[in-house]
């Protein structure tokens, strides 16, 4: 039988953590759908767990017009 991977996941985190988590995931622009999404997409292309990320306030004006673009795309639909 082949196992249906397109359903939500979902996974228990502590109220700390999770605002802890949501502070680091903001100073890069990031919602928790989008940080996730780009974490599992590396995972799977390296093939292995290794994330090195800049923090918003770092990256470039077009970086975040992109990642502002994409955010934007999203959640019009």
């Amino acid at each position: 039988m082949e196992e249906n991977y397109d359903n939500d996941r979902k996974f228990e985190i502590t109220g700390r953590s999770k605002k802890q988590a949501t502070d680091v995931f903001n100073e890069y622009g990031l919602d928790w759908s989008s940080a996730m999404r780009m974490i599992l997409t590396r995972v799977v292309s390296e093939n292995a767990i290794s994330v090195n990320l800049s923090r918003y306030s770092d990256i470039s004006p077009t970086m975040k017009s992109n990642i502002e673009l994409n955010t934007t795309e999203k959640y019009s639909k």
